[in-house]
């Protein structure tokens, strides 16, 4: 299962996502919401902690998130 969290608040903003073990409709989630926001999110999937920016790019996340 996968979260997205909100980077300045780390509020959740969608969670119960399949992960990434299973589909993309996390990462797919989290660019979208990335871009709509215009800031970047924080995704919580399967395979580790990630920052995604609001043009797709994602990269792992600090110690701050694990």
């Amino acid at each position: 299962m996968a979260t997205i969290y909100d980077i300045e608040t780390a509020e959740y903003i969608s969670k119960g996502l399949q992960g990434c073990n299973d589909c993309d409709e996390a990462i797919r989630a989290a660019r979208l919401i990335a871009k709509e926001r215009d800031r970047p999110v924080v995704l919580d999937d399967d395979d580790g902690v990630w920052i995604v920016d609001p043009s797709g790019l994602c990269e792992p996340a600090g110690k701050e998130w694990e």
